[in-house]
């Protein structure tokens, strides 16, 4: 049995790295599978009712501000990519190289590698001047910092429909929340100066060495965060991706005439 799950592994292995070499072959099969999503999903909310709540509510108007959230999302992390290059001492990063390395990493390249924008990331943080352990740990400080600020955006959103400040949830929708506290407070203890520095340098297997990335990465995200004069653009820029894919999300649904509160729009799309 264990042959045969390892003999599958390779074969699943090998797919993958001869589909990495034909990236147009990933793109057609993509595309062609949201366009099918969409024409079934229109087809069970009855097409003939869909195309009629398109045509009338302007739809290329919407697709206008679908696309507009989105120049506001990939502007905002080109200014969190150059921040991130630059915390504790780093390299200055030119706003050039920052946002070839947002196009690539979520374009073509995200798609179609099984590393992801991660590698193009490291890549980049390495052409600033950053050495590999250091450009990695900042690759994983930039996913740290992205879902960090989502989660207090949902924090807090949770909040304003638990007390019904903007429209209601229930419970169970709502207080799962409280999770991202106590997360917060073991991401500060552990990335305190001196336990960080020492956690951060751990060495041996796979594991260890992950670990130690992940708080080294995790201690680039404080230094970020509790220097506001230094950094606080790129904070905000990361801030401005998550608020620019949210309001893409935002005018696709009023394109079919969906209305949601704010609060419940965060919540939605940071619980998806």
């Amino acid at each position: 049995m264990w042959r045969r799950l390892s003999a599958f592994g390779v074969a699943l292995r090998s797919a993958s790295l001869w589909l990495e070499d034909k990236p147009l072959v990933i793109i057609i099969a993509a595309a062609g599978t949201t366009v099918g999503v969409v024409f079934v999903l229109a087809w069970s909310a009855g097409g003939t009712r869909v195309m009629r709540l398109t045509e009338a509510n302007h739809a290329w108007a919407w697709l206008g501000v679908c696309l507009a959230g989105e120049l506001i999302a990939y502007a905002g992390y080109v200014f969190t990519v150059r921040d991130m290059a630059r915390v504790d001492e780093g390299s200055e990063m030119s706003l050039r190289i920052s946002a070839q390395t947002v196009i690539v990493g979520f374009g073509v390249f995200a798609a179609t590698r099984s590393s992801g924008g991660f590698a193009v990331d490291s890549w980049a943080f390495q052409k600033a001047g950053a050495s590999r352990r250091e450009a990695e740990a900042r690759a994983v400080g930039l996913g740290l910092l992205e879902y960090l600020v989502l989660s207090i955006g949902a924090l807090i959103a949770s909040a304003a429909l638990f007390f019904r400040l903007d429209g209601h949830a229930s419970n169970s929708a709502t207080l799962p929340s409280l999770l991202i506290l106590p997360s917060l407070a073991l991401g500060f203890y552990l990335t305190s100066p001196k336990r960080g520095r020492r956690l951060g340098r751990l060495r041996g297997g796979y594991l260890r060495r992950w670990f130690a990335i992940l708080i080294a990465g995790a201690m680039s995200v404080r230094a970020l965060l509790l220097s506001p004069r230094e950094h606080g653009v790129g904070v905000l820029g990361n801030a401005a991706y998550w608020a620019g894919d949210i309001l893409c999300l935002w005018a696709a649904l009023r394109i079919v005439d969906a209305r949601i509160s704010v609060a419940a729009l965060v919540l939605a799309y940071s619980g998806g």
